[in-house]
């Protein structure tokens, strides 16, 4: 029951965070803007910084191949699922979208990244984040951008849609 102290630590950590933010917007005390500048700093410092931190000590090998494929396949299975049940079911096309970039993507940067440290230890954060990098992201940021895209109900030119996966 000890050794689960630490884990635990950190889900309350979480819990506090979560619920200092809620306060601080319920009574106003932050700005409008401080989600989006808050955020802007976990992207572009923080979690550059623990990638460098942990992926630059990840010995290369094969079994990284898998952790970075996972996200793929779990995208590739919704849309698979989630088309088969659109055309069961008559779903819309911007229904099928939507539970294909629910189902299929997850918050692995903010959510994930946490999860392992707590419950693998932060050994794991390595793989943790080539999951995260080269799987998630990398599958929101281009298959994730296309299909948003092309449901935005806007008429976007292929070269558009280009556009936005490449910035």
């Amino acid at each position: 029951a000890w050794s689960t102290l630490p884990a635990m630590a950190n889900f309350i950590l979480l819990a506090v965070c979560f619920a200092a933010g809620v306060l601080l917007r319920r009574f106003r005390l932050v700005p409008e803007n401080a989600p989006a500048t808050l955020n802007a700093v976990i992207i572009y410092v923080s979690l550059p910084a623990v990638a460098l931190k942990h992926i630059h000590a990840l010995p290369l090998s094969t079994e990284l191949v898998l952790p970075a494929l996972m996200p793929w396949l779990i995208f590739g299975g919704a849309w698979a699922l989630f088309m088969a049940m659109g055309k069961t079911l008559g779903f819309s096309r911007t229904v099928v979208g939507c539970l294909i970039l629910t189902a299929g993507l997850g918050n692995t940067s903010f959510l994930g990244l946490p999860m392992i440290e707590a419950f693998y230890g932060e050994e794991f954060m390595g793989v943790g984040l080539v999951c995260d990098q080269a799987g998630s992201f990398m599958a929101l940021s281009t298959l994730g951008i296309v299909i948003a895209a092309s449901l935005s109900g806007k008429s976007l030119s292929k070269k558009a849609i280009a556009a936005r996966v490449l910035l």
